[in-house]
């Protein structure tokens, strides 16, 4: 069965930044209710209440009751907008639903379960889609899809279309959409031993050079003197 929750607000009747502002001084959070039609509700929640209520849950794939007035509206969680630093919710958006009416929703993809291609084949276990988009009617909607990857092998990749959807749920996404694979463990690349290797052999190749340099400059002043001598001889033949 859904989880549905019943969430208590009231009528709001001033909008505006500076109103908005003002309610969450007080432990209010402004809202809006949109029925199938686009038509906007102004709304306030307790923060407090409201919060609680949220967590351990997603955002989108609730069923919610939500009292107004006196007047229950099965609703769910368009949109939640946060402060960037803090986190505490600043303002939420419901869209209202019909009980009757198929609707689409996506809904998170949750992995139970270890790999038999982790545990056994030294593999890595990589969660690809993290949502499935799926149609079904508002009372069939459940928070996630637990897919179970104990049985995935090294090598192997579980499609959208093999997963097992409770009774009432179409899948939309895409049957050909990658899910999960498990992938073999990239070994460590040995480059940097091999340049660790060159640069000791570097100072070799520089020492090298430096002995021919010098049986260079020897072979050089060897020859020099012969000069010289030859230098000289020619001299004392003018004389």
């Amino acid at each position: 069965m859904p989880k549905e929750l019943k969430v208590e607000a009231s009528v709001r009747g001033k909008s505006g930044t500076g109103e908005a502002r003002r309610l969450r001084h007080q432990g209010v959070i402004p809202a809006v209710v949109y029925n199938e039609k686009a038509q906007s509700q102004p709304i306030q929640l307790n923060a407090h209440d409201f919060s609680k209520i949220l967590k351990g849950h997603g955002a989108g794939s609730v069923l919610l009751t939500l009292v107004v007035g006196g007047e229950e509206k099965k609703v769910l969680i368009r949109e939640v907008q946060r402060h960037p630093v803090t986190d505490t919710i600043l303002h939420v958006d419901f869209l209202e639903v019909s009980m009757t009416r198929k609707m689409r929703v996506e809904v998170p993809v949750r992995l139970a379960g270890e790999p038999v291609g982790v545990t056994m084949g030294g593999g890595v276990l990589q969660h690809l889609l993290r949502s499935v988009t799926i149609e079904c009617l508002p009372g069939d909607l459940v928070e996630e899809v637990v897919v179970d990857v104990s049985g995935l092998q090294v090598g192997r990749t579980l499609m959208a279309g093999d997963l097992s959807l409770p009774v009432g749920l179409t899948l939309v996404t895409a049957k050909d959409v990658a899910v999960a694979t498990v992938t073999e463990q990239r070994e460590e690349e040995a480059a940097p031993s091999e340049a660790a290797e060159g640069a000791v052999a570097e100072p070799e190749l520089v020492g090298k050079k430096k002995e021919e340099e010098e049986e260079e400059g020897s072979e050089k002043g060897e020859a020099q003197p012969a000069k010289e001598k030859e230098s000289v001889e020619k001299k004392e033949a003018k004389k």
